[in-house]
């Protein structure tokens, strides 16, 4: 009759290399008869699994070596012992050596304080961190953007949101945990008097009722802005993205062909005219057709660059370069003289005559002066008149 097959138990982990602490490395560290409570300890210089090539030639540990990944794992692997393993790990007397040394014992006593069942303790957690991903994880692979109250279509997010959560399985109150990271900041207010209110435990159902009833627009200003919105500048394919964006956020039951008719008539009128509806079937001809214009835009816009450059440089050239000792000479032969700007009229001077009199804020003619030469005083009485103009009624009396 054959004897039963021999089983040790291996204990391996992974640890912070004590040279290097933020290496990590796996170690060998102990070995058992079976489910024995006693371990057998390998010294220091022994652990690495270099040092165990024999055994590490069996397929469990090498499966148990490469399944662990991180730091503070660890795992018991059950080995089948061989005549020549044997001869590595036990003497004749069934004493566990490695090499010339005897290992040395480690008993647990109590069955709570068996690496086995730590072992499995540490398999549970790992398990379960696995299972309940954090929400900044579980962000990285949700294709959500965040809402904010300025959001023009609330239940359109909110569909999205649900699609999201179903794809990755998320429900219950992790579910309102990454409801929450997805709200802008505008929005945590909200949040926290929602939260009063129904708490986190309550299904997702009622927080969208509450997010809708809130920050819905019912008025027709998101369906007139949506099917108005016109291209102004920029690039023409961020102006499509954009429209188409903002139309199925209204309605995502539209033709393809109605959306392609209210993205047209929004591009400026010398594209829509050039544009042929025969040719333009769908919305990839569309931006096909418009990257054509973009590129005529560009080179347009280049060599108006260039001609503007080209003149300034010429008119630039001819100031200061074959005409600038014309101008010198111009402005020597022009020295003393003083120019006034044409169309303006001359300066206002006062009357001769009356300056002559003391009288220097008159400015009529000298023919018409009352002083002048035409003027015939009264005999009787010299009459001096103090005003600055002659009564209008006066005349001059003749001869």
């Amino acid at each position: 009759m054959a004897a039963d097959p021999v089983r040790f138990q291996f204990f391996v982990t992974n640890v912070a290399s004590p040279t290097e602490p933020k290496t990590t490395i796996t170690q060998i560290q102990r070995v058992r008869i079976g489910e024995d409570d006693t371990w057998y300890s390998f010294p220091d210089n022994a652990m690495s699994p270099a040092s165990h090539p024999k055994l590490m030639d069996k397929a469990p540990m090498k499966l148990a070596v490469k399944s662990l990944k991180s730091r503070g794992q660890c795992r018991s692997v059950t080995v089948t012992m061989d005549a020549e393993l044997l001869k590595i790990y036990n003497d004749e007397d069934g004493n566990f050596i490695f090499g010339e040394y005897m290992l040395p014992e480690t008993r647990f006593r109590a069955k709570t304080e068996s690496s086995t069942e730590v072992n499995e303790l540490v398999q549970s957690i790992s398990a379960l961190a696995t299972r309940e991903e954090s929400v900044k994880s579980i962000l990285k692979h949700f294709l959500v953007e965040k809402f904010s109250s300025r959001s023009k279509n609330v239940e359109s997010w909110c569909l999205n949101f649900e699609r999201e959560s179903e794809r990755l399985e998320i429900s219950g109150s992790r579910q309102i945990e990454v409801f929450k990271s997805c709200l802008e900041s505008d929005m945590l207010e909200w949040f926290i008097v929602c939260q009063n209110k129904l708490g986190i435990s309550a299904d997702w159902s009622a927080w969208k009722a509450n997010l809708i009833s809130t920050f819905s627009d019912v008025s027709w200003y998101p369906v007139a802005y949506a099917y108005n919105f016109k291209y102004i500048a920029g690039s023409y394919t961020d102006y499509t993205i954009k429209k188409e964006k903002l139309i199925l956020e209204l309605n995502r039951r539209l033709e393809p062909s109605t959306i392609l008719d209210l993205i047209v008539i929004g591009l400026p009128d010398h594209i829509v005219k050039t544009l042929n509806t025969t040719q333009v079937k769908n919305l990839e001809d569309l931006r096909i057709k418009l990257k054509k214009f973009e590129v005529e835009d560009k080179t347009q816009e280049r060599n108006t660059q260039q001609n503007f450059n080209f003149r300034n440089k010429n008119n630039s050239s001819t100031y200061f370069g074959r005409n600038s000792n014309k101008r010198d000479e111009n402005s020597k032969s022009n020295q003393g003289r003083t120019f006034t700007p044409r169309n303006r009229p001359p300066p206002r001077r006062p009357c001769k005559i009356c300056e002559k009199k003391g009288m220097t804020d008159r400015f009529h003619p000298e023919s018409v002066c009352w002083y002048g030469e035409g003027t015939v005083q009264k005999e009787s009485n010299k009459i001096e008149f103090e005003s600055k103009d002659p009564p209008p009624s006066e005349e001059i009396p003749k001869n």
